[in-house]
Formats: C-alpha cells, sequence, structure tokens
C-alpha cells in the first residue's frame, strides 16, 4: 500500500471505533470506495478524514429502511 493511503495511528483507532458493527461487506465498501475517493484527490494526510467521512456515511445509508423486493414488485405494475 502507498505510504499516502496509511494512516496514522489516531486515525486508525478512530475509524475503528466508527465501523464498529459493520459486516464485513460493509468493511471491504468502505475501504474502496475510501480508497476510490483518494485516488480522484490525492492528498497525503487526508486518507484518514476521508475514511471517517465515508464511515458515517455508509452508518447513515445502514439505519435507512430497506427497500423489499414486494416494494419493488409495486413500482413495476
Amino acid at each position: 500500500m502507498q505510504p499516502e493511503l496509511c494512516l496514522s495511528e489516531s486515525d486508525l483507532c478512530r475509524v475503528v471505533e466508527q465501523t464498529d458493527g459493520f459486516s464485513f461487506a460493509y468493511l471491504k465498501e468502505h475501504c474502496l470506495s475510501s480508497m476510490t475517493q483518494w485516488i480522484a484527490e490525492p492528498v497525503v494526510g487526508k486518507m484518514g478524514m476521508l475514511m471517517l467521512n465515508r464511515a458515517a456515511l455508509l452508518r447513515a445509508q445502514m439505519s435507512q429502511p430497506s427497500t423489499t423486493l414486494n416494494e419493488l414488485a409495486m413500482f413495476s405494475d
């Protein structure tokens, strides 16, 4: 991994706290989307903030009610 993508120890601890309870799939999405955003906007030292912001976004998505297949079928008629 590029050194620019590495987190400081304090950022790592904060990210761990913010992602507590995430499933493996959410953790993968969290890492991949954070790296993708950093690649689009590479700034040294910014990875920690990107990962914290992404964790908050994913947590908000988790708290929203999900759409069921039955609800989707209702809109297709």
